[in-house]
């Protein structure tokens, strides 16, 4: 029971609460879209209209961001609904069950790993680990596209999310 009222019950309010907040973000997002589509529409365009509003590709960025915010709580979904079963079911039966149990340590030890795809296999950071790579053992390992990969190690004026890697 303890395990319940100090682990989980928090785990899973804290999962309630950022799909929530995502949620609050694409709400106010999308609110914010419209808003600015009708202030677009209601008024004639001038030549300061192009620099002020975002470009559709800015747009498509932000909306890939806030994709990749729904990430977070999924991964936590996932990784805890095995563990949680598992304590359910132990806590019911008071049996642990060997093929549940090994599910929950495998999923929870992986977490970290799961983060580490969902936010860091973009082509900006596969870029940069196929130039280490490079560097470091002559060949990218399949992280790149070789020389290219390696010169975008160098450049740190490059946005995140080129196309270098990919």
């Amino acid at each position: 029971a303890m395990r319940f009222a100090f682990f989980y019950a928090p785990l899973w309010l804290v999962i309630l609460y950022q799909i929530f907040v995502y949620f609050a973000v694409v709400r106010t997002l999308h609110l914010l879209s419209r808003m600015k589509a009708a202030a677009d529409g209601s008024r004639v365009a001038s030549d300061d209209d192009a620099m002020a509003s975002p470009s559709t590709r800015q747009r498509s960025r932000l909306w890939a961001i806030v994709a990749k915010l729904g990430y977070y709580p999924a991964i936590l979904i996932f990784v805890h609904s095995f563990a949680t079963v598992h304590r359910i079911v132990n806590a019911v039966s008071g049996k642990t069950i060997f093929w549940l149990y090994m599910l929950q340590a495998i999923f929870v030890a992986m977490q970290g790993l799961f983060h580490a795809f969902a936010y860091g296999l973009n082509p900006a950071v596969r870029a940069r680990a196929a130039g280490a790579m490079l560097v470091c053992c002559g060949s990218d390992c399949g992280l790149g596209s070789g020389t290219a990969a390696h010169t975008r190690l160098d450049d740190d004026n490059e946005e995140p999310g080129g196309t270098a890697g990919s």
